[in-house]
């Protein structure tokens, strides 16, 4: 069957095989356009997110931060080394190693008890120091 029109006569074949081949063309197009904005989007998200390159603190069997001053010349030289990201260790035997009021209201105790007061002690044999935050420690040293 012909179909005709006051411009162009064409068959059903040419009608399918014209069909098949803008299908083809306009597939193709989207498919390199596609991973274009692929390879686009990867290279601006990596110039977008820096790397994450980082490491656990932890005060368990180590004293990389057994006191400000160890805390102090860990993080110094994590930088040294290219870290950017440090991962801290702020839960110990079932307590926090910051001020937590959240803690308190559980269990009437603010932080672990091993970080109540520090080992100084005044005339009479107590405690003089207030309680280490290492969480706040830590961010401290990790922005200088």
């Amino acid at each position: 069957m012909l179909l005709r029109s006051s411009v162009f006569t064409t068959s059903r074949a040419d009608l399918r095989a014209d069909s098949r081949n803008v299908f083809l063309v306009v597939s193709l197009t989207l498919a390199i356009l596609a991973g274009c904005a692929t390879v686009n989007r990867t290279k601006a998200s990596r110039l977008a997110t820096p790397e994450i390159r980082g490491t656990w603190i932890t005060t368990t069997a180590n004293s990389a931060v057994a006191t400000p001053l160890d805390t102090a010349t860990t993080m110094r030289r994590l930088r040294e080394i290219g870290l950017n990201t440090v991962y801290v260790d702020v839960w110990k035997d079932g307590y926090t190693q910051f001020p937590s009021e959240s803690l308190n209201k559980l269990i009437g105790v603010r932080s672990r008890p091993g970080t109540l007061l520090e080992h100084s002690v005044n005339a009479t044999g107590h405690g003089i120091q207030p309680a280490r935050d290492l969480l706040q420690e830590m961010l401290i040293e990790a922005h200088r």
